[in-house]
């Protein structure tokens, strides 16, 4: 039995984060891998400094997240790029707010803070035992949130033409 757990969560976390994309993309994905299009095309020195622009391993690892933890009605994130070639998604609404940062590595870490203010979640997602909770939780924070935007501002997805 705990082989066949195994064997689960590995599958997860293959579809999660390991292995290119094989669906059609959500409307959430399709936004982000055009504006990650644009993020990368930066030159370097972006910033008047030195910085790159996204790494494409930060850009894949941010649309293969983004697949698992999006549906058809998930609400669009500000992509901005930090500066080491990383890339940052972030949702707000109202007191809560999800964010997920990649750097340039494709190292990813997470943050989600629920509608009281609470931080529910702060962790990097590492392959381990962890990373399927974490990636359900922010989901289903994420859904959450998606169905209050889309409640209370139906047209939300006119900010983001």
């Amino acid at each position: 039995m705990q082989r066949l757990l195994d064997r689960s969560l590995r599958g997860a976390i293959v579809r999660a984060i390991g292995q290119p994309e094989e669906s059609v993309d959500t409307p959430l994905v399709a936004y982000a891998r055009t504006k990650l299009g644009g993020l990368q095309g930066m030159p370097f020195g972006w910033d008047g400094g030195e910085a790159p622009p996204v790494t494409e391993m930060a850009a894949r690892r941010l649309l293969r997240i983004l697949a698992y933890v999006s549906h058809e009605d998930t609400v669009f994130p500000a992509l901005t790029p930090d500066f080491e070639g990383g890339v940052v998604a972030e949702w707000r609404a109202g007191r809560q707010h999800l964010v997920l940062e990649v750097d340039a590595d494709g190292v990813a870490f997470v943050t989600a803070v629920n509608e009281a203010g609470e931080t529910e979640i702060s962790a990097d997602l590492n392959f381990d035992q962890e990373l399927y909770r974490r990636l359900r939780s922010f989901d289903e924070m994420l859904l959450r949130m998606s169905k209050r935007v889309e409640m209370i501002n139906p047209n939300w997805r006119s900010l983001f033409a």
